[in-house]
């Protein structure tokens, strides 16, 4: 009895530890000040919405003084109001902790379908020191410092993906996050992929079911989002071009507009889907699950009108896979293509070049390097499905024996 009550008191001092660990470092990621305009708008929306005005409408001027727009869904705000029920200054470090404290399960989610990391990170501390590190690189930290929920939703993408069981209907988590920003939708496609209609249908209902309790609770901007500014994300983008790693984004940047620019990412697009499409598969087929999340999440960004470098939080624990790998399996060209997308993702590069509406190609490519390590993945994953020839499609029951 008395050992059993020392562990309880050492797994709760172990709890305090990393908690305060990870808030620390989380309040401190990325410089000071924090701008916390993000979360500013998550809380005035939830306002809004409780006060029976227009979310996209009359939304207030945010802490930082600018007028931000509401680019989210209805129902991210309905699911935005606990928020509301604190100040500004509280719901930063709120969410900061929330962020920070995520990222231990995102950890333990990869760790559960990656044999290399089981073994790595074989006790708690390590698995912290994992979460310290994702919590220092450029994804998190701009996440952080903006005040942003990309952690929380990624984390609910990775559980119901990546861990082999779970005590909540699988795809749920899922559906939830698309409900608040709808990019996170695209990950249904690795359930898709599985055949695992189960998981989707619930994914699909989950989302459904925020959606419709939005369209009760404020009709008028649910009809208006779904029939106007779903439709026009791009009109809404705040803030110059260095943070946005998407692909239209760089195509502007080099100076493309009009139906070059259209044509040009009509065919990037089409290219990229399919590079997803089956680079997915191929991760699928070898029950490579981290690197079938992995490909995805790259599709995904690379496919969003909107991908702001603090989107990108999969890629440096997919990087890290990679590394990892080359150096266990001594595999030269592994590990230095590991070892050079955790910097590139660790440093974020682009911020050193001048802010400007057109770069020229050289500072296009470092722009761009997000999105060319995305696109190199999506190529390797595809050459991997091609060479296979035609595997089987992995199953659900596929899916757990190999997790």
């Amino acid at each position: 009895m008395t050992s059993v009550f020392r562990r309880v008191i050492r797994a709760r001092g172990d709890v305090l530890f990393t908690g305060v660990l990870l808030l620390a470092l989380g309040c401190l990621a990325n410089g000071l000040p924090k701008l916390y305009a993000d979360v500013d708008v998550y809380r005035l929306g939830a306002l809004t919405l409780l006060e029976g005005k227009s979310i996209y409408h009359d939304l207030p001027v945010s802490a930082i003084g600018g007028p931000l727009p509401y680019t989210y869904p209805p129902s991210s705000a309905v699911l935005f109001v606990p928020l509301a029920l604190v100040p500004t200054w509280l719901g930063y470090p709120l969410l900061t902790a929330a962020s920070a404290f995520a990222l231990v399960p995102l950890v333990t989610a990869y760790r559960a379908a990656a044999p290399e990391l089981r073994t790595l990170l074989d006790r708690s501390w390590l698995v912290v020191a994992a979460a310290i590190a994702l919590l220092l690189g450029h994804p998190v930290a701009n996440t952080i410092y903006w005040g942003q929920i990309n952690v929380l939703l990624m984390t609910m993408v990775a559980l119901d993906v990546l861990l082999p069981r779970t005590p909540w209907p699988r795809g749920l988590l899922l559906g939830l996050a698309a409900a608040i920003k709808l990019t996170p939708a695209g990950f249904a496609l690795i359930f898709l992929l599985r055949k695992d209609r189960r998981a989707l249908l619930t994914s699909i209902a989950s989302f459904a079911a925020a959606t419709v309790l939005a369209f009760v609770i404020a009709p008028s901007d649910s009809l208006f989002y779904w029939t106007d500014r779903v439709f026009n994300a791009t009109s809404m983008r705040i803030g110059g071009p260095l943070a946005n790693e998407s692909v239209v984004a760089s195509l502007e940047k080099l100076g493309m507009t009009g139906v070059s620019l259209s044509l040009v990412a009509a065919l990037l697009a089409v290219a990229v889907l399919a590079g997803t499409w089956f680079g997915t598969r191929a991760a699928l087929a070898g029950g490579d699950l981290v690197m079938a999340l992995g490909t995805t999440a790259a599709g995904v960004l690379l496919l969003s009108p909107i991908s702001w470098s603090h989107h990108w939080v999969l890629a440096l624990p997919t990087a890290a896979i990679v590394l990892l790998r080359g150096y266990q399996r001594h595999h030269a060209p592994l590990l230095l293509s590991g070892w050079l997308a955790v910097v590139i993702l660790w440093l974020a590069p682009h911020y050193s070049l001048p802010a400007v509406e057109q770069w020229d190609v050289l500072d296009d490519i470092i722009g761009s390097s997000y999105q060319l390590l995305a696109l190199a993945l999506l190529t390797v994953m595809s050459v991997r499905w091609f060479r296979r020839g035609t595997p089987p499609t992995v199953t659900q029951r596929d899916f757990e024996a190999v997790a």
